[in-house]
């Protein structure tokens, strides 16, 4: 069980404190600093301890800091100024604890070890992704750097009607796709359809690339014209082997 120190206020509080509940597997040991009483929550699960004083006072966050050791620390407080002072009041203890920041005010310190969630960059992140033509990518997970995306093929697209083994997947990958809002397993013979959602990953440059080349979509038969082909054959007129022959190109 890894011990994660948390320390909580302002309006996120209270959503990232019901958040964490909802997805505890018992697996991490939750010391959480607070100031408002409304974050705390009823049928709080055993592994969360609540601690409610001032973060930036380091006479008092360092006895917490001392009572175990920490693998990992959540800082998530409502001014710049809170946040800088209780980063402070944690490298005094752990020098090199990695540990994740909400950080609405770009902050930019010379530390190697801390991640930051930049909140403008993810509300407009999130924002823009409702738009249509408009890549979608994993925030949060990976390298964090957009190497993982998803996308759906249009009607009229170079991807659609071809077999995933045909395409070739140099720097980036396809490792999963959805065809109507279920799960379809990845091989070489399976064909892409428009209206499929893929999910590719790679090189984010490349993702980019790839995203451009799949959103592209031209006058390629028999889409957007329709999906069935029809073949008329006269077999009054037309010899056997004009008719095998007739067969054979529209295949």
């Amino acid at each position: 069980m890894k011990n994660v120190l948390v320390i909580l206020d302002g309006h996120i509080a209270k959503h990232l404190v019901k958040r964490m509940i909802d997805l505890n597997n018992n697996l991490n040991q939750y010391n959480i600093i607070y100031t408002d009483d409304s974050i705390i929550k009823t049928n709080i699960p055993s592994n969360f301890t609540f601690y409610k004083f001032d973060p930036t006072s380091y006479s008092k966050l360092s006895f917490l800091l001392n009572k175990m050791v920490y693998q990992d620390a959540l800082i998530v407080l409502a001014s710049k100024e809170e946040t800088l002072a209780v980063i402070e009041n944690i490298r005094k203890k752990y020098k090199e604890l990695n540990f994740n920041v909400y950080d609405n005010w770009n902050i930019d310190l010379d530390d190697k070890n801390i991640q930051y969630y930049r909140g403008n960059d993810i509300l407009a992140n999130g924002l823009i992704e409702l738009l249509p033509n408009i890549p979608v990518f994993a925030q949060n997970i990976g390298l964090r750097q957009g190497e993982i995306m998803e996308t759906k093929v249009p009607f009229g697209s170079n991807y659609a009607y071809r077999y995933i083994g045909s395409i070739g997947q140099e720097d980036w990958k396809i490792v999963a796709l959805y065809r109507n809002q279920k799960l379809t397993t990845i091989k070489p013979s399976l064909i892409i359809k428009p209206n499929d959602i893929i999910i590719i990953i790679g090189k984010p440059k490349v993702l980019l690339q790839v995203y451009n080349t799949i959103s592209k979509t031209s006058a390629q038969f028999p889409m957007p014209f329709g999906q069935t082909l029809y073949l008329y054959i006269d077999m009054y007129v037309q010899s056997e082997e004009e008719i095998i022959n007739g067969i054979t190109d529209a295949k």
